[in-house]
């Protein structure tokens, strides 16, 4: 392959959503990185969609789900909410789907039983 050079253009706000999300203690990934933060690299998710077929799936526990809700539901800003917002974000800048799939069966199973 050729050497080519690839430019992506990002939101004015990724900056503010990368400081929020700061150094991704609660991003777990089986990613082979040096540093942690190297998962937070934007470019290298769209790189691999684009030229290596890559995709990523970003799947959200009940915590995380329930900050998103709640960011929306109460009027009472709080870190967390602001933390999930961050990551949302994070994700759909960098095409990463997100499947709430392990916060639904939560929330089903931690519903009380019907009396």
């Amino acid at each position: 392959m050729e050497n080519m050079t690839v430019i992506y253009q990002f939101p004015t706000y990724v900056a503010e959503v990368m400081e929020v999300i700061g150094d991704g203690n609660w991003f777990v990934h089986n990613f082979k990185v040096g540093v942690h933060s190297e998962a937070l690299n934007l470019v290298g998710y769209l790189y691999n969609a684009e030229f290596d077929g890559s995709s990523y799936t970003a799947c959200v526990d009940l915590n995380v789900f329930q900050f998103l809700v709640n960011s929306v539901k109460k009027n009472a800003p709080k870190y967390e909410y602001r933390m999930a917002i961050a990551y949302l974000a994070f994700f759909q800048i960098a095409g990463i789907e997100v499947d709430p799939t392990y916060a639904v069966y939560e929330k089903v199973n931690h519903q009380p039983e019907p009396a």
